[in-house]
């Protein structure tokens, strides 16, 4: 699977991003960062506050190669997309995914 399949199966589309998209997302990522280490928050939280800051990191690369995912599943497709951007390992996606669901059963609770 490369960027070129995910586009013609309708994952992720073309774009042309700016930097004051990325610049906002960048601005988000620190929030999060930043919020997933306040103290009285629950661990519950802390983790869907990181996973969110790691998600707008991925979105970032994912934006910056021409491309943004779009529909249902699009925090799969753009951690699928990641490893395609960058030199991740398949334990680091898996790992990456696992954190995916995780964070839905949070969101769920």
């Amino acid at each position: 699977m490369d960027l070129k399949n995910l586009l013609n199966d309708g994952r992720i589309k073309e774009h042309k991003s700016s930097k004051q998209e990325i610049k906002q997302l960048l601005a988000v990522f620190d929030r999060d960062i930043t919020d997933a280490q306040i103290e009285i928050l629950s661990t519950d939280r802390k983790f869907s506050t990181a996973y969110n800051a790691a998600l707008t990191i991925a979105r970032i690369a994912l934006a910056s190669s021409g491309y943004r995912t779009t529909g249902e599943g699009n925090h799969y497709w753009t951690i699928q997309a990641l490893a395609l951007i960058l030199p991740l390992n398949t334990s680091m996606v898996r790992k990456f995914d696992k954190f995916r669901r995780n964070a839905i059963l949070v969101d769920m609770r």
